[in-house]
């Protein structure tokens, strides 16, 4: 390669066009961009996928004795709703 005046290499075209185009915001903003879209489709399997990484269960007894409790307690409720306001005032 042919040196340049001020003794650096001169590189190639693409070498300084590239140059050119870091020194402007908006590219570097863009590259920024496109390497968080690369990144996101890497991790989508691990952040979208139909296995989830963390798992809330519920103890089935405890939710079978809640449910029986509440049911007769709903059912009064809705009774109560279905007399209507009038008798309440």
């Amino acid at each position: 390669m042919a040196d340049t005046p001020r003794g650096e290499p001169g590189g190639g075209a693409w070498e300084r066009a590239g140059e050119r185009l870091a020194e402007r915001r908006a590219f570097r903003a863009a590259r920024l961009v496109l390497l968080l879209l690369s990144a996101m489709a890497v991790y989508a399997p691990f952040l979208a996928s139909d296995r989830p990484l963390v798992l809330e269960a519920v103890h089935r007894g405890d939710y079978e004795r809640a449910r029986r409790s509440l049911a007769p307690v709903a059912k009064a409720y809705a009774s109560l709703l279905a007399r209507g306001e009038d008798e309440f005032h």
